[in-house]
């Protein structure tokens, strides 16, 4: 039998040292918040979206200089240190939304606080021209209060959203962003902290983290474990599915979870999937998938403090895998305090994988690659994924370039290998003659546009840059992915566009 001597055990150490700093190198750390100077701690939502130009666009809730508490709003190409722009003061204040690319070109977010009179609930905003354009005041009570999401602009131009209402009930909304004016506010059973999703059924899809809605004329019976609910854009609203923390016919008997934070996304192959922060078998939160029609609910993976545990955001695909962020533990090194992970799994709930741990350096020290990301990453069109985290960060960029160490919570990057593609904004079905703006990459040598596979008539193609694109869907178009035909590529969406 061979024996490991002292050396052989010190070698042995340093490679499995070596492997980890390895695993811990594949993410990018761009940018370390610090709340004096730039903003910091981005929570819930916070959202980052792609622009027209390629760049990413989002929130931070605190502010810049002696504005601390107003919240500012940044934006930076891929990988590049970022632009940042406190919130005017006085005015809106305490953007956690993070935003969202509109159909007319601007961004959408939210504001907690800031308004009109003593009320002060909340504002809708734009950012358009390198300004923060107010949209929308909410006024309080059944008209909403404290958005924590973005809103999403439909086809048509109207803003659809959630408030989050403190310790009431949130309701989801439809604001016209041309008269300032509120078409309709409907009530959830709690506020809820996560943006809505177009489906491919025209709909609109979220979550809430507490109570239950009445389906097909059964009350619910979910103990408090949140749900899914449907939105048509005339406000007609209806519970998809009631999250069921002590059933015992879900998940092996475990339970679906509870307390979903984060919202749902619809993958390539048309379920919903989503995250819940609670409960599950090792009581870490689980993965879930579910159909449009409510139907088939299925717990993928359930979280353990190995895996990370508690994820507050939702997940986005690449490829054919999901991605997401636990808020807390995973696995640290030494004295660290283990902080989150970045995680994946295919759309099938196999080869789950932690691809990083963060962590701090202490509790009180909070250098490190970040700590507490909650907020869902988004993935650029080019293949890359990226986040936030809400506290910790590194002292290489941002925060010790005024001295200072804050932390306000790092901007990181992770390459999920997957070949760039194409995304269309703010729909996921379309007719035909309908124009859908397209955002993507080398499109000053696009040759065709095909939807399912049917060529778009040339003389309807506008572009607009080498990443944004206008197209008319041609007669005939049929359901399947759309594609930007190059000389040296082929790119496409991830998802089939429904033609209705």
């Amino acid at each position: 039998m061979r024996i490991l001597t002292k050396s052989r055990i010190l070698r042995l150490a340093l490679c499995l040292l070596a492997l980890s700093v390895t695993t811990q190198a594949q993410i990018n750390l761009i940018y370390t918040f610090n709340s004096p100077y730039d903003g910091c701690c981005p929570t819930w939502s916070n959202l980052i979206a792609q622009g027209r130009n390629g760049y990413l666009y989002t929130t931070l809730p605190q502010g810049v200089g002696a504005a601390v508490g107003s919240g500012s709003w940044f934006y930076f190409a891929p990988s590049v240190l970022p632009v940042i722009h406190g919130l005017p003061q006085p005015g809106p204040s305490t953007p956690d939304s993070g935003l969202t690319l509109g159909v007319d070109g601007n961004f959408y977010g939210a504001t907690q606080h800031g308004g009109l009179g003593n009320g002060a609930y909340g504002v809708l905003f734009k950012i358009s021209a390198g300004a923060m354009v107010p949209v929308y005041y909410f006024t309080g009570g059944t008209n909403g209060t404290y958005p924590f999401a973005a809103p999403i602009q439909g086809p048509s131009g109207y803003l659809y959203g959630t408030t989050y209402d403190g310790s009431g009930a949130g309701v989801v909304y439809k604001v016209d962003p041309a008269s300032g004016t509120l078409v309709w506010a409907r009530p959830l059973p709690s506020g809820t902290k996560a943006p809505l999703i177009v489906g491919s059924d025209g709909y609109f899809y979220g979550t809430y983290p507490h109570g239950g809605m009445t389906i097909n004329g059964v009350a619910p019976s979910n103990d408090n474990g949140g749900g899914i609910f449907r939105v048509t854009p005339a406000g007609v609203v209806t519970g998809v599915y009631n999250i069921n923390p002590l059933s015992t016919t879900s998940n092996g008997g475990f339970g679906d979870g509870g307390l979903p934070w984060g919202p749902v996304m619809q993958a390539g192959n048309g379920w919903l999937y989503g995250t819940t922060s609670g409960y599950g078998r090792y009581n870490g939160g689980t993965i879930y998938k579910i159909h449009l029609n409510g139907t088939l609910f299925t717990v993928l993976h359930n979280f353990q403090a190995a895996d990370g545990i508690s994820p507050q955001g939702g997940v986005v695909q690449a490829g054919g895998f999901l991605y997401g962020l636990c808020s807390d533990a995973g696995t640290a090194q030494g004295l660290q305090v283990a902080k989150g992970t970045l995680f994946k799994i295919d759309l099938l709930g196999n080869n789950f994988a932690v691809l990083f741990n963060f962590y701090r350096t202490s509790s009180s020290d909070g250098r490190g690659p970040g700590s507490a990301p909650i907020a869902t990453p988004t993935l650029h069109t080019g293949g890359v994924l990226y986040g936030m985290t809400s506290a910790g960060g590194t002292t290489v960029s941002g925060a010790t370039t005024y001295g200072v160490y804050d932390d306000g919570g790092e901007l990181f990057s992770y390459n999920t290998g997957i070949s760039p593609f194409l995304s269309i904004v703010g729909r996921r079905s379309a007719p035909v003659n309908a124009r859908v703006q397209i955002i993507g990459q080398r499109f000053l040598s696009a040759t065709g546009v095909t939807f399912g596979g049917v060529a778009a008539d040339w003389s309807t193609v506008q572009i607009m840059s080498n990443t944004f694109m206008t197209v008319v869907v041609p007669a005939g178009a049929l359901t399947g992915p759309v594609q930007v035909i190059t000389p040296s590529a082929t790119y496409q969406t991830q998802y089939p566009l429904i033609i209705n």
